[in-house]
C-alpha cells in the first residue's frame, strides 16, 4: 500500500498534509455540523478540537452557535451495540443515528423545522455511570485539575506489581526497569485504536509477557471517588540505553470513567 509509505515518511505536519487539512482553515466552514465521536476513537482529541475551533473562529455566526458533538462509548464510528470491547454499557449506550441524522439535515436543508436548534452543544457518555449528559462547553468549566503521582516499590509490572497512584508526590523511590524490544513488542488488546480491537480491554495476557513490561495500577475507586471529564496528561520520566521510541496505551481493568 503506497500511502501508507508516504504517511510513515511524513510523522509531521508539513506540506504532504496541508492540502487535506482543516488546520488553520475553521473560520472557513460556514455550515451548522454534527459531529459524532467515541471515547475510543484515535481521533477524539482532534474532534473536539476541530469543534471547538468552528465554534470559536468561523466567520458564520450561525455556524458558530450550531456546531453539535456526540460522543459516546465508542471506538472509531458509532457503534450500534451496547458492548464496547469487555464492557456492556447498558441500553442506553446504544442509538439511533440514522434518526439524528434524518432530523438534523430535514431540519437545515428540508426547512422542516424541529428540535435540533435547542439540542446541547455537547451530549456526552459518562462512562462508569452509563447515563447520557448534556455539557455547554469542552473543557468544562467546572473542571477541577488534580495532579497525580506514579509510586513504585521497583517492580511496577503486571497485574502483581507494586505499581500505584495518588495525589502524593513520590521521595526516594527505586527505578522500574525494562527491556525493549521493537522486534517482540508488547501486543495492543484494546484502547483507543482505528482498523484493530479497541475499546475497554482486559490486559491480562500481555501484562505477564516478559521481559517486556506494562505498568498496572491499584483501582482508583478503591482509594478515593472520582470522576474524570477532562484532558488527562501524562508526563513520564526516565532514562534509555539506546535510541528507540516507545508509547504508552491504556487497558481497562474494572471502574468507572
Amino acid at each position: 500500500m503506497p500511502y501508507l509509505r508516504d504517511w510513515i515518511a511524513h510523522p509531521r505536519f508539513d506540506d504532504h498534509w496541508k492540502p487535506s487539512s482543516l488546520r488553520g482553515r475553521h473560520k472557513d466552514i460556514t455550515s451548522p455540523s454534527y459531529t459524532a465521536c467515541g471515547w475510543y476513537d484515535l481521533y477524539a482529541k482532534s474532534v473536539f478540537n476541530h469543534v471547538n475551533a468552528v465554534r470559536k473562529s468561523s466567520r458564520s455566526k450561525e455556524a458558530r452557535k450550531h456546531q453539535r458533538l456526540l460522543v459516546g462509548p465508542w471506538p472509531h464510528g458509532i457503534n450500534r451495540d451496547r458492548k464496547v470491547g469487555d464492557v456492556d454499557f447498558g441500553e442506553g449506550s446504544s442509538i439511533k443515528p440514522d434518526e439524528i441524522q434524518t432530523k438534523w439535515f430535514d431540519h437545515w436543508l428540508k426547512d422542516d423545522k424541529s428540535d435540533v436548534e435547542t439540542w446541547p452543544p455537547f451530549r456526552m457518555f459518562v462512562m462508569g455511570r452509563n447515563q447520557w449528559r448534556a455539557e455547554q462547553e469542552w473543557p468544562l468549566r467546572r473542571t477541577r485539575y488534580v495532579p497525580h503521582y506514579f509510586h513504585s516499590g521497583g517492580s511496577a509490572d503486571s497485574l502483581k506489581g507494586d505499581g500505584s497512584l495518588s495525589t502524593t508526590k513520590p521521595g526516594r523511590e527505586p527505578a522500574d526497569k525494562f527491556v525493549y524490544d521493537p522486534d517482540d513488542p508488547v501486543p495492543t488488546a484494546g484502547g483507543c485504536n482505528l482498523g484493530g480491537p479497541a475499546g475497554p480491554v482486559v490486559c491480562i495476557p500481555a501484562s505477564n509477557c516478559q521481559p517486556r513490561r506494562k505498568t498496572s495500577l491499584q483501582p482508583l475507586a478503591a482509594t478515593l471517588p472520582l470522576q474524570s471529564a477532562g484532558s488527562l496528561s501524562v508526563t513520564p520520566n526516565g532514562m534509555r540505553t539506546a535510541k528507540s521510541v516507545f508509547g504508552m496505551s491504556g487497558c481497562f481493568a474494572g471502574g468507572a470513567a
